[in-house]
């Protein structure tokens, strides 16, 4: 019982907060964050490997061979202008990337009842530090099913009854539940107990292999190129990316749920008119007595 009213107090504290309308401003700068992440990238790879753009080529070559003509000629454009497109590219990134973690936070402090968030400056070297390690645990926990599947195919490895499958999935969801614990207690304004984002951390790792599930499935039923056309991949990925922004909000509001219930931190209220906690008793007691 404690368990499905922490869950009904989540969705009310979720509509109090206008957490679907953040999960719409993550999911736009997420996307914005796309393509210049994706040149410094290349950046960083030509540096490192001279002959990137062949390899690039080749990867297409195999996989999608109708595509060849198109990203090398946005490999030469790339090319000729590297270091301008680069420089930009780190801008475009850094006011993305504090944009998006501002919108996390923003929702923590509102669900904790802090008053004020972080200095523009420490959003800045905030989103410098979090945004790199976050988007490589993302990427690598969303391709590492895929890549399990694609080595056992082509290896020829003895794979009895998927458990490799099954053993990607759940160090996906292991990645994906330390990542926001990580979020749950550092993005907010206040120090919190470690313990705090557990609960949401958990519903957030549990849904992750759903929502991938319902969102393949969504995606290969609904054609979108009929209405959209040349925008249905940009527009597939915000829809991706609203829904993932939707999850990490419902499961703050979860862990806040939660910690109120329990008392193990101080969260902001929320008064149940069917269940009064004994913190919301108090406070409008208080409030009748003012």
């Amino acid at each position: 019982m404690r368990l499905i009213f922490a869950f009904r107090e989540a969705g009310m504290r979720f509509s109090r907060d206008g957490c679907a309308f953040l999960s719409q401003a993550i999911a736009f700068n997420a996307l914005f964050a796309i393509f210049p992440l994706f040149v410094l990238i290349l950046t960083g790879a030509s540096l490192i490997y001279p002959n990137a753009n062949q390899q690039i080529l080749g990867f297409v070559d195999e996989f999608a061979p109708a595509l060849h003509q198109t990203v090398a000629s946005n490999l030469q454009t790339y090319v000729y202008g590297r270091g301008l497109s680069s420089i930009i590219a780190f801008l475009v990134v850094i006011w993305a990337g504090k944009n998006l973690f501002m919108g996390l936070a923003y929702a923590l402090n509102r669900a904790l009842a802090v008053p004020k968030s972080r200095p523009l400056i420490h959003d800045i070297a905030l989103s410098l530090i979090m945004l790199p390690l976050v988007g490589i645990v993302m990427v690598v926990a969303m391709g590492l099913p895929i890549l399990v599947s694609l080595f056992v195919a082509y290896a020829h490895v003895n794979n009895p009854q998927n458990v490799s499958e099954v053993l990607a999935y759940a160090l996906s969801m292991l990645l994906i539940f330390l990542v926001i614990v990580v979020l749950y207690t550092f993005l907010p304004n206040r120090r919190v107990r470690w313990y705090f984002g557990i609960p949401g951390a958990t519903f957030a790792a549990l849904m992750w292999p759903a929502a991938q599930y319902a969102f393949a499935f969504y995606t290969v039923h609904v054609d979108f190129t009929h209405i959209y056309g040349a925008l249905s991949a940009p527009l597939v990925l915000l829809l991706w990316f609203y829904l993932l922004g939707a999850i990490f909000f419902f499961g703050a509001e979860l862990s806040a749920a939660w910690a109120h219930d329990k008392g193990t931190e101080t969260v902001a209220p929320l008064v149940d008119p069917v269940r009064p906690g004994k913190h919301d008793i108090i406070e409008a007691e208080c409030e009748g007595a003012l």
